[in-house]
């Protein structure tokens, strides 16, 4: 068997402060193929790699007085790989403890757009490549039915 693991996260928030109302959504998704590099009893050590996407929007629409709107709308959507290395201790026959570190690399496409009275602005940039370290480990219990 090729152990592999799918993840995927979405959240929106809708936020209103005075005369300020903002939007905000967020999604994921990562498809990782994990191989293990030991087995058998102690400690697993194991390994993956394989694609992400993401996509997000802040948007948002602030009351200016006399019936004038200030919007901000930002967007910015990517992909690339990402890589793990972890670490599993099974306490009993099917929950273990796992430690893991993460990091990834891809690119952006970034679009910012802000109209106001008397002021319109538009960007679309592309970060060809970037690299993020996860900075820190993740701690977790793994259940195996």
């Amino acid at each position: 068997t090729v152990p592999s693991c799918f993840s995927f996260a979405s959240e929106s928030t809708d936020r209103y402060e005075g005369d300020a109302e903002s939007e905000n959504y967020d999604f994921e998704i990562n498809v990782v193929y994990v191989r293990y590099i030991t087995s058998g009893r102690g400690v697993n050590v194991y390994f993956g790699f394989g694609p992400y996407g993401d996509f997000s929007r802040r948007s948002t629409l602030q009351d200016l007085g006399d019936g004038y709107y200030r919007r901000r709308v930002r967007k910015i959507q990517g992909g690339g790989l990402t890589g793990l290395l972890g670490a599993e201790r099974f306490i009993t026959s099917q929950i273990s403890l796992v430690a893991e570190y993460r990091g990834r690399g891809g690119y952006n496409q970034i679009y910012d757009y802000e109209k106001q009275p008397g002021v319109y602005f538009e960007d679309f940039s592309v970060d060809r490549w970037f690299v993020e370290a996860g900075g820190s480990v993740l701690f977790g219990l793994s259940a195996y039915f």
